[in-house]
């Protein structure tokens, strides 16, 4: 990804430096001791795809695990659902816009059908960043 956006690594300066734009490390006391707990504890806004955004740290999380902002579920409610119905034998028809065989890259890299479809749609059918919603 650094060659493929020409990034390169000024460790002199503490930047990661992306085709000129210049973005700073986190300092040891700004990174999140607890990822999940800080993802949690952030509020989100609506992304594409279903899935929700991080307003702070602009991660980007799958439907089932954003938290809600506005939730008048609760959680013994939420726990209730009835279980989803087997997905259908035939593998889902690909949304317009997202290429089957960058649904089947992703797929060989261990991911899904469902979660290459949803990553390529979030990611705007950019391989690499559906990967790195996937996988990181």
């Amino acid at each position: 990804m650094l060659k493929r956006y020409q990034a390169h690594i000024d460790l002199a300066k503490d930047k990661l430096i992306i085709q000129g734009q210049e973005i700073s490390f986190l300092g040891e006391a700004e990174i999140p001791k607890e990822e999940e707990e800080a993802a949690i504890q952030e509020p989100t806004i609506p992304g594409p795809a279903g899935t929700a955004i991080g307003q702070r740290s602009g991660a980007v999380m799958p439907v089932q695990d954003a938290p809600s902002q506005t939730s008048s579920q609760p959680a013994a409610q939420a726990q209730a659902r009835p279980p989803q119905p087997a997905a259908p034998a035939q593998p889902a028809a690909p949304a317009a816009g997202v290429t089957p065989a960058h649904i089947d890259s992703l797929m060989a890299m261990g991911a899904t059908r469902e979660q290459a479809i949803q990553a390529l749609q979030a990611a705007e059918d950019n391989v690499d960043m559906a990967a790195s919603l996937i996988f990181f």
